[in-house]
């Protein structure tokens, strides 16, 4: 398994104009990588920076983190949230799983 935590940082007052644009990001990520185990968006809880989004990547390996960052709908979408977004407001962390489980579940 290959798993990533990113970090995407709004610009501030963007987060109700970016959520369909994630919504639509997840949407797309499920029907077309069925590598891709979770895809899950999250609002900072923190008051401290409201404006970033948390998202928790999960793939089957790292061949499937490829297709997904060459993957088309993935391309687009990001032009639409990089309009969102600070300049520089993406980082990426991978992460090395050390036990746990993933239940499946629709949310």
């Amino acid at each position: 398994m290959f798993t990533l935590l990113a970090r995407l940082k709004l610009q501030p007052g963007k987060r109700q104009e970016a959520l369909p644009v994630l919504e639509e990001l997840a949407r797309q990520v499920e029907a077309n990588e069925p590598d891709t185990l979770a895809y899950l968006f999250h609002f900072h809880f923190s008051q401290d920076d409201p404006d970033e989004v948390v998202v928790f990547e999960l793939y089957r390996d790292e061949d499937a983190f490829r297709f997904h960052r060459r993957a088309p709908h993935v391309g687009e979408l990001f032009k639409r949230l990089g309009a969102l977004m600070v300049e520089d407001g993406a980082r990426l962390e991978r992460l090395d799983r050390l036990t746990g489980f993933v239940r499946k579940e629709r949310l």
